[in-house]
C-alpha cells in the first residue's frame, strides 16, 4: 500500500466518522423537536440596483436597512 492510498483511506474514515457523530447529534435533536441548524449563507437582500457599482449608496440605505429587518423578522418567527 502506497503513501497515497494510505492518506486517502486515513482521509475517508476521518470524513465518515465525523459523518455519524454528526448524524447521532442530529438525530438526538430532531427527538427533542429541535431542527438542526443549517450552516450557510442566509437570505441574500436585493437591492434592485444591479449592484453596487452601479447605485448611489444614500439611495439604497434606506431600502437595504428595511429588508434587513424584514428577512430578520422572518426569520425570527421560524
Amino acid at each position: 500500500m502506497s503513501l497515497i492510498d494510505k492518506v486517502r483511506e486515513y482521509q475517508q474514515s476521518k470524513k465518515l466518522s465525523h459523518s455519524t457523530k454528526l448524524q447521532k447529534k442530529n438525530d438526538e435533536l430532531r427527538a427533542n423537536g429541535v431542527e438542526p441548524v443549517k450552516k450557510g449563507w442566509g437570505q441574500m437582500v436585493n437591492t434592485g440596483s444591479g449592484g453596487f457599482n452601479q447605485a448611489n449608496p444614500i439611495d439604497i440605505k434606506y431600502d437595504l436597512a428595511q429588508q434587513q429587518k424584514n428577512i430578520a423578522e422572518k426569520n425570527s418567527e421560524k
